[in-house]
């Protein structure tokens, strides 16, 4: 990717999944699910998920939206001060 200035923030349209792209190889996923809450830390070790990151970037179908620092933010801390965790 070129001129890529990282992190790169995106999100589902439900609301429900947040992104953060750190670089080419890693990304956090927040998810939220009914009163509970995830974070998936992703390192591409394998071509599916540096395929998904990719795709994430580069978004030639519209499927991700855009997102930036400040939503990520304000979702991870109502997630964190309202919901349960699952680990």
């Amino acid at each position: 990717m070129d001129n890529v200035q990282f992190p790169v923030f995106k999100k589902y349209a439900d609301g429900k999944s947040f992104f953060k792209i750190m670089d080419e190889s890693k990304f956090l996923e927040l998810k939220i699910t009914g009163k509970t809450f995830t974070i998936h830390q992703i390192e591409a070790k394998i071509l599916p998920e540096r395929v998904m990151i990719n795709d994430m970037l580069k978004d030639d179908i519209g499927f991700w939206l855009v997102s930036d620092a400040a939503e990520f933010e304000k979702n991870l801390n109502f997630c964190q001060q309202n919901l349960r965790e699952l680990k």
